[in-house]
Parts: structure tokens; sequence; C-alpha cells
């Protein structure tokens, strides 16, 4: 039987590997960045599963380096977001509040850590809002923005940044997803995977809200039965 030691040093020796991957990389060989990226997401998901910490000496050979692959974000960056994406302790009440009404859900920021803002949506846009939060690489905002004819409804995970280099909080922004609305802003940078995380966590909570709010077949075709009277009455006149 596998020793909870075992599981660990399995954990950590993966995370050793990577660490050398990632050395590789920054010296200008090894292994392409996006399956570096593959790479820590699983080494990330097991190190979960292992109860090892994110915050280690090992972890720390490669998530203080600062390399990106063009306008994306750090390997750093990646393995956080999988790290929280399969840590189940966080809380997403924490973070935001839930609430539903006419049809919508609206999702808003509790203010931790400098986030903000709130999102609305409906439910044949809830596939779209959390496949964009748990699976996008975070675009520019500020390319984005200057966009004067953008492509596409879907949502934007997008970065906060300007000409003079700076990096800002993520912003979930519902886009020209009609009929959506509104942006989150997940807070300061070395706390934003555990707000995101926290986001896509509330998918299941938003599904059975929309499950339960949905009518029956009853009143279904109570209300049809309603508007075929009301246009029988207005073909009468």
């Amino acid at each position: 039987m596998e020793t909870s030691l075992a599981r660990e040093h399995s954990a950590r020796q993966r995370l050793l590997d990577l660490a050398c991957e990632a050395g590789l990389y920054r010296a200008g060989g090894g292994r392409p960045f996006y399956e570096l990226v593959k790479q820590a997401r699983n080494v990330a998901r097991a190190a979960v599963h292992e109860g090892v910490s994110p915050f280690t000496p090992i972890t720390a050979l490669f998530l203080q380096q600062r390399e990106k692959h063009g306008g994306g974000e750090t390997l750093g960056w990646h393995f956080h977001r999988a790290y929280g994406c399969a840590n189940a302790s966080i809380d997403p009440e924490r973070f935001f509040t839930i609430t539903y009404a006419n049809n919508f859900v609206t999702i808003e920021s509790r203010a931790v850590a400098g986030a903000s803002g709130e999102i609305s949506f409906n439910d044949r846009s809830v596939d779209a809002i959390f496949k964009c939060a748990g699976y996008d690489t975070p675009g520019s905002c500020s390319n984005w923005a200057a966009d004067e004819h953008p492509v596409g409804s879907s949502p934007r995970l997008l970065r906060m940044d300007d000409d003079d280099h700076y990096v800002g909080p993520l912003r979930l922004e519902a886009g020209d997803l009609h009929p959506c609305r509104g942006s989150l802003y997940f807070g300061a940078p070395d706390q934003e995977s555990e707000q995101l995380a926290a986001f896509c966590r509330l998918e299941a909570k938003v599904r059975a809200l929309f499950a339960e709010k949905s009518p029956t077949e009853s009143e279904r075709t109570e209300a049809k039965s309603r508007a075929n009277a009301i246009i029988g009455q207005a073909d009468s006149f």
C-alpha cells in the first residue's frame, strides 16, 4: 500500500522535474512553452491530490521566473490557476455573492483584495461564461479596448495593461454576448488565481439555480394556452 510519504515524494519529484524543464526553457532550450504549460497544469493537479503545498523551495525555482510565451502569462500563473481549480477547499462565498432574478443570475464581487464588479447572464450563456473563466488565457485589455470592430460574441478574460508595461488585475468581460452584461475584476494579481478558481466553482450552483427556477411542463402548457387565448381575442377585433 502506498504511503502518504511516498505520494508526497511523487508529487515533489514531478515538481522538481518541472523546475528543471523550466530552467532549460529559460536557457533557450528544452521543450516548447505550450508543453510546459500542459505539464505545469498536470503537476498542479497532482500536488493538490497529494496534499503538497504550491509554495515550496522547489516550486519557487520556476514560479519566480517571469518568462512568458508571447503576450501570454508566466508558467507560474498557469500552475497556480490549475492548482486553484483543483483545490476543493476554496470557498466561493468568501469572494462572491450570487442572486437570481428575472431569469438572470448575477454574480457580484465581495471586494476582497481589491476585487470589484458584477456580471449577469441567462441560462443560455452559462457554458460560454464558465468556459472562458476556466480555460482561456487572458488577452490584453488595452488591445481589446482599442479595437473598434471586435470580432466574436463570446466573453473575454482580459489582463489590465497599458503601453507602459503596467500589469494589473484580471477582468472577466461579458462582451457582446447579448443579453449578458457587466464585468468582474479579480483583485490583486498575487491572489487572483484563487478568486478565479472560486468563480469557476460557482458553475454547479448556477446550473442548479437555473434548473430550480425553470418552468415545469405544466407551467409551459398553461402559459401557451394563455398566449393562444390572447391571440384569439386579438384576432376577433
